[in-house]
């Protein structure tokens, strides 16, 4: 059985017929609403959002010497301040992006890495500006950490060599901007990967190292 339907378009003819069951599928999909924001970002129309972007500022362009969020020091302090304030501490997380990141930092045991080296904020999602702002500093923090070892990795070759001159940084402007579009399209997965040396010898132990792990449990 079809459904009988009778649509009336301004400035156009007046037309009837029986929608199909398919019919009424596309229906359906042609007036669901479509996404109000871009991927990886927060709803501009949460009742905290705002208060967030206050609490973010407070916290990072606060004269103390140190910042502590969680139980967990912000190493990139500096850096934080300067990528909040150029898109005037607006929240860049959403719930998809920090699953993306916990994904990330468990599979980064393949590369050699501790997971527990990257903390992890309160992922609860639970509304107000506190919870918020602490969610956005701890993320951002742990991504540009996990985003350094993958680059860089985590021994520094200055300790081993003193000859050693391979620059081991990116540039303030440059982590910022990673950072920012990174969240901004919602592909944390896909960037942090990039990361990762592109060498066939690399991918081969990092799937070697996999297996012996799935094999050790």
């Amino acid at each position: 059985m079809g459904l009988q339907y009778k649509c009336t378009i301004p400035g156009h003819a007046t037309h009837k017929g029986t929608l199909t069951v398919r019919g009424r599928f596309a229906l359906l999909v042609i007036f669901l609403p479509g996404p109000g924001v871009a991927p990886g970002q927060a709803s501009p129309s949460q009742e905290w959002h705002e208060p967030c972007a206050a609490e973010l500022r407070r916290q990072l362009a606060s004269p103390v010497a140190s910042l502590s969020v969680e139980g967990v020091e912000i190493k990139a302090r500096t850096l934080l301040e300067q990528i909040y304030a150029r898109i005037d501490y607006q929240p860049l997380w959403s719930p998809d992006t920090n699953a993306q990141l916990v994904a990330a930092i468990a599979d980064s045991v393949n590369d050699g890495l501790r997971p527990r080296d990257y903390p992890l904020p309160g992922l609860t999602q639970e509304p107000g500006s506190s919870a918020c702002a602490a969610r956005e500093i701890v993320s951002s923090e742990s991504l540009l950490r996990l985003a350094y070892s993958l680059r860089f990795g985590r021994t520094d070759p200055r300790e081993l060599s003193r000859t050693w001159n391979y620059p081991r940084h990116l540039g303030r402007e440059q982590a910022a901007d990673w950072l920012v579009q990174t969240l901004r399209t919602g592909r944390v997965t896909e960037a942090l990967s990039a990361l990762r040396p592109d060498a066939s010898w690399y991918h081969i132990l990092r799937e070697a190292h996999a297996t012996l792990l799935a094999e050790a449990r």
